[in-house]
């Protein structure tokens, strides 16, 4: 019922997108607002851009977590990748430029620490994005082979067409995997760091490295709420290509846009 009046978003609300978003609203407004206020960091053009930029890449993800494209406002979500996507490189290069070329004096630690996930972040985007573009490749080869298809069945034709649904199937999940750990890690890492030391203070290193292990554990059983499969949890390929006859009327559910959801037979 939640999801039919939200338009179908209320089955993308789990547990772990809730802990995921509670972090990224406290981190972005109620702690990193004041700060950046209080040493007027929006005076420096190219730490305020980068600023911007990670802002926007956070959010976007919050949203297309939310808005996935089975939803009623999925039309939105490539849109908001996109924006996500720019606003993400656009702020890890920024933000090389503060941290190491900007003559600034920081901390090396910190610029360490940084640097490896503003990696983490662009090596995330950019697996996630060749995992939609060869996901939809896939779909537009299996409709080809679809609309080819004659009344005499095709052995040859029938192996081919369940070789592409399975790597289909691995793409999405892939570029899925991807996005949530950009939102949990990438993005969430400097959230939790921070809520870390300010909760445990004397955790130093520990606490650090606990906080990104244990947002990484959250990736799997989070990417999991969205690729679901007739009662059970997709994981790429490892059962084998799916024949090419089975049904995926109910295959990623919460994720894969509504005219997707066609049979291959």
């Amino acid at each position: 019922m939640m999801g039919f009046k939200l338009g179908g978003l209320g089955k993308n609300i789990s547990v772990y997108w809730l802990f995921a978003t509670c972090l990224c609203v406290w981190f972005l407004f109620l702690h990193s607002l004041p700060v950046i206020a209080e040493r007027r960091m929006y005076h420096d053009i190219p730490l305020a851009t980068h600023l911007a930029g990670a802002y926007t890449v956070y959010l976007s993800c919050l949203i297309n977590t939310l808005m996935t494209p089975s939803t009623k406002y999925g039309k939105w979500h490539s849109t908001v990748g996109k924006v996500g996507m720019v606003s993400g490189f656009a702020s890890f290069g920024l933000g090389f430029y503060c941290t190491w070329l900007s003559g600034a004096d920081v901390d090396p630690g910190f610029q360490v620490g940084i640097t490896i996930g503003g990696i983490a972040q662009v090596a995330s985007q950019v697996i996630g994005w060749r995992a939609i573009k060869r996901y939809k490749l896939r779909s537009k080869q299996i409709d080809a082979l679809r609309k080819g298809e004659t009344a005499d069945r095709d052995e040859d034709l029938d192996e081919a067409r369940a070789k592409l649904v399975s790597e289909k199937e691995t793409a999405l999940a892939d570029h899925v995997k991807s996005m949530i750990s950009l939102y949990a890690v990438a993005c969430g890492s400097p959230a939790m760091i921070r809520l870390v030391g300010i909760a445990l203070p004397s955790a130093g290193v520990v606490g650090l490295v606990g906080a990104v292990v244990g947002l990484s554990m959250l990736v799997e059983p989070f990417a999991n709420t969205y690729l679901q499969t007739a009662g059970h949890t997709a994981h790429g390929d490892s059962a084998g290509p799916r024949k090419a006859s089975s049904t995926r009327a109910d295959t990623y559910g919460t994720y894969e846009p509504p005219n997707q959801h066609q049979t291959t037979s």
